[in-house]
């Protein structure tokens, strides 16, 4: 098995508690760098209304909904990880209203499609 198989597999596996192990694993340090993340990007979110945002290895979308929720309703999100798993446990979690500004790609980011 190749090592991007295993971390593939590692991820397919605790994907339903993935937030939950990356906030205790990071001491809640996750949450810190994407509300710095947000802040950063926020006023070009002002200056550019109708912008596709890229967030690749985006696992359960904890970056791609924040930003979405501190956009204009015409921002769209494309959101891309390799573990396919992850991407169903972030698809949960995506309110109705934001539906359609979220694309949900599963690849990898050494071979983007």
């Amino acid at each position: 098995m190749s090592n991007k198989s295993q971390i593939q597999n590692m991820f397919k596996t605790i994907s339903p508690t993935y937030d939950l192990l990356n906030s205790i694993l990071s001491f809640q340090i996750d949450k810190w760098w994407r509300r710095k993340t947000i802040a950063h990007l926020h006023p070009k979110n002002q200056k550019k209304p109708n912008q596709t945002i890229l967030d690749l290895c985006c696992g359960t979308l904890g970056l791609s909904l924040q930003i979405l929720q501190k956009s204009s309703p015409a921002t769209k999100v494309i959101a891309l990880d390799f573990c396919y798993e992850m991407l169903l446990e972030g698809k949960k979690k995506v309110p109705f209203n934001l539906q359609n500004n979220i694309i949900l790609i599963c690849a990898d980011i050494e071979h983007l499609p």
